[in-house]
């Protein structure tokens, strides 16, 4: 937990992005908190986010959607809203990218605009609608549809 919070507090996917301010991270196992820079753990931070990005590159080349994604990709999760990270998913997979936010939310709009809801916010949206029919109406053969077929089984 108390990575996450610092993550979160203090974490982006540049390092060009951050000064060089120290930060206090609690000990483990025992051992007294200590403090490191935060261009230190940036950097730290900013390996990990390439590595990420190159396997989601190599994944989609090697399936043979990288050129079928002429739209760029989407960001969804806490991740996706630390500073830098949509400048480092487009730098590392070559693609154009945009941070995710649920959209047509109704009622706790302001909570689940979050992007680490934007997934979950969207299946639920998407199954509300495709159990409705709403997507289904001619459309039986279809993409989305063979897709949620897949996936549920039917």
């Amino acid at each position: 937990r108390a990575a996450e919070a610092i993550k979160r507090r203090y974490g982006a996917a540049r390092a060009a992005l951050v000064d060089d301010a120290e930060v206090e991270v609690p000990g483990v196992g025992g051992r007294p908190p200590r403090t490191i820079s935060r261009q230190q753990m940036v950097q730290f931070l900013e390996m990990r986010v390439d590595e990420m990005f190159e396997l989601v590159r190599d994944r989609l080349q090697q399936s043979g959607f990288y050129e079928l994604i002429p739209a760029g990709i989407v960001l969804t999760g806490g991740a996706s809203a630390m500073p830098g990270m949509v400048e480092a998913a487009e730098d590392v997979v070559g693609l154009q990218a945009r941070l995710g936010r649920p959209a047509h939310v109704g009622g706790l709009a302001d909570v689940a605009a979050r992007p680490e809801l934007a997934t979950a916010v969207g299946l639920v949206l998407f199954g509300t609608r495709y159990r409705s029919g709403a997507l289904r109406k001619g459309r039986e053969n279809g993409f989305w549809t063979r897709l949620v077929r897949w996936f549920t089984g039917e």
